[in-house]
């Protein structure tokens, strides 16, 4: 998991519009965030983005990559 996954950013108009980003319902323009603080849209499990391809403009703008752990 990265930093990113917290981060509070504005969605485009365009974003909003077409409904795939959940969006804060009290800042309608603003990505949603979950009661733990996440993206919404980031799967607990595997601590991967269940919408990579989706993503919104400006966290596809950043480079958020998960570290790898090493297990040993």
């Amino acid at each position: 998991m990265t930093k990113c996954c917290m981060y509070v950013f504005a969605l485009t108009l365009e974003e909003v519009a077409k409904g795939l980003v959940k969006n804060n319902p009290e800042r309608l323009y603003y990505i949603a965030r979950d009661d733990d603080g996440y993206c919404p849209h980031l799967d607990r499990t595997t601590y991967r983005c269940l919408m990579p391809y989706q993503r919104p403009l400006r966290h596809r703008k950043n480079a958020c990559s998960v570290p790898k752990i090493d297990q040993a």
